[in-house]
């Protein structure tokens, strides 16, 4: 059958629906915090003013969408790290989603810096770095091992721990900048964010149906559902024509 190396023997493919609390608090979260947020940004002139060059909307919009996400993105973590309860097999999956929050936080908070206040591109850039480096600190780092050990390549730990230090840096420093990129037509950016996390989604539920992971799994899926609902949350006020940035 098509299906049987996608879907794994451990785990039903229903086994993801016990998160659905995630991705519907993540929604709503966001959804009322965008909301606010417009109302926020506008009464305190926070907003994206016209130009004659790349801004070409035709009234100021609000700044501020991206707080709104992250909101929901929080609600979604919160309700997932309750979700997993205080098995003690579990708490590096808290610490990993409660770091992953911090870090998108600090990239967040860099992003909007940099629309109102248009800062350096060398401070935008230490901004990004701190945000990797607490994705690090909070152990978020890619097993090279599962690599390396199949082709039977030698991996010093010390060349493992440069090499993961690297990895995380350039992820995060080319996914922010990619999408920054993109962030040139209502709802490009959001809605390729909806698709990359949705096809990320699909992944994390492969894997978890062949058990890869018993604190990984569950990790993924809750990131997954949380960004998914937090995109969704947003779009309707970022499509065309939007009213929020």
């Amino acid at each position: 059958m098509i299906f049987d190396n996608i879907i794994g023997p451990e785990r039903p493919v229903t086994w993801v629906f016990r998160f659905w609390p995630i991705l519907a608090g993540s929604f709503a979260g966001s959804l009322g915090a965008t909301w606010l947020c417009k109302k926020i940004a506008i009464k305190f002139g926070i907003v994206d003013r016209p130009d004659d060059l790349v801004k070409t909307h035709k009234e100021p919009i609000a700044y501020l969408g991206g707080i709104g996400m992250l909101v929901g993105l929080t609600v979604g973590i919160l309700v997932g790290i309750n979700f997993l309860g205080n098995e003690e097999i579990f708490s590096p999956a808290s610490k990993w989603l409660l770091g992953i929050l911090a870090g998108g936080a600090i990239a967040c908070f860099v992003g909007l810096a940099d629309d109102i206040f248009d800062i350096k591109p060398t401070t935008k850039f230490l901004g990004q770095i701190l945000a990797a480096v607490i994705l690090l600190l909070a152990g978020i780092v890619p097993n090279l091992y599962r690599i390396a050990d199949p082709l039977n390549l030698p991996l010093p730990h010390s060349l493992e721990t440069i090499l993961s230090i690297f990895i995380v840096i350039f992820f995060v420093l080319g996914a922010t900048n990619s999408l920054n990129l993109l962030d040139g037509l209502d709802g490009l950016c959001a809605g390729v964010t909806a698709i990359i996390t949705i096809a990320m989604l699909l992944l994390s539920i492969h894997l978890a149906t062949w058990g890869f992971s018993e604190v990984g799994d569950p990790v993924r899926i809750i990131i997954c559902l949380g960004l998914v609902g937090g995109v969704f949350g947003f779009l309707p006020f970022n499509r065309y024509p939007a009213k929020i940035f």
